[in-house]
């Protein structure tokens, strides 16, 4: 008794099994029971004897199927091993052979490998007074008149006066690390009317937000950002800037 408990504890497919043969042979004994009670006995000898060869075939079964299970895993696991324990073949070189390489090849100096460094624009480096006379200079250069740096302190919001085709220009510059926002164009257009402009101006090293391109759209406000910056530094390439 003893082994079968030992067998069923290490078989537990086996034990689950057996325990549904058991329970269907004790539901057809009670049915037969409430059908026909006068031979209690006979049936009980007959459950036991269809019992125990079930429970014995179903054993069997499970073992040999058990068996099977196990071999596959083992070749499976052991192919896996072995694929994975397969040493890369790793090429010998020997030293005539970098030496033959070495003197083939022309020497580069390790400069010739770094590569330089992106160049700051010199605008970008500049303090907002440097920057409005960088741009009043880069208008001269670029057929603006009767161009003007108005005083650092109260200039109302615009920087720099200029003309060309006999437009008078209110620009107000703007040298920041960062995209322009609104405040810049409301103080151009105040400033531009309180200097008797014509068009207001904001010009910067950066660019605009979306909301300071609405506002300068509605306010006829023109934007001169870091490309049209570069277009008048391009044209005035054989000035002074």
């Amino acid at each position: 008794m003893k082994k079968i408990t030992t067998f069923y504890i290490h078989h537990k497919v086996t034990a689950f099994f057996t325990a549904l043969w058991l329970i269907f042979m004790v539901y057809i004994t009670i049915t037969g029971f409430q059908k026909d009670s006068s031979h209690i006995i006979a049936g009980l000898v007959a459950t036991l004897v269809i019992f125990v060869p079930g429970a014995v075939i179903i054993a069997l079964v499970c073992t040999i199927i058990s068996s099977i299970v196990r071999t596959f895993s083992g070749i499976i696991k052991t192919n896996s091993t072995d694929s994975n324990d397969v040493e890369p073949i790793i090429p010998s070189y020997s030293k005539s052979d970098y030496a033959s390489e070495s003197a083939s090849e022309p020497e580069d100096t390790v400069e010739s490998y770094v590569s330089p460094e992106p160049q700051i624009p010199v605008y970008d480096t500049m303090e907002g007074h440097d920057f409005e006379y960088y741009c009043a200079e880069l208008l001269k250069n670029n057929g603006f008149y009767n161009v003007s740096v108005t005083q650092g302190s109260g200039d109302q919001g615009i920087d720099v006066l200029a003309e060309k085709g006999g437009v008078k220009y209110g620009i107000q510059c703007k040298c920041y690390s960062s995209d322009i926002g609104n405040k810049a164009v409301q103080e151009a257009f105040s400033g531009c009317r309180y200097y008797n402009c014509h068009v207001p101006v904001v010009m910067t090293n950066r660019y605009f937000t979306r909301q300071a391109k609405d506002l300068a759209q509605k306010t006829n406000v023109l934007l001169w950002d870091r490309d049209i910056l570069n277009k008048y530094i391009q044209v005035s390439q054989g000035g002074n800037l």
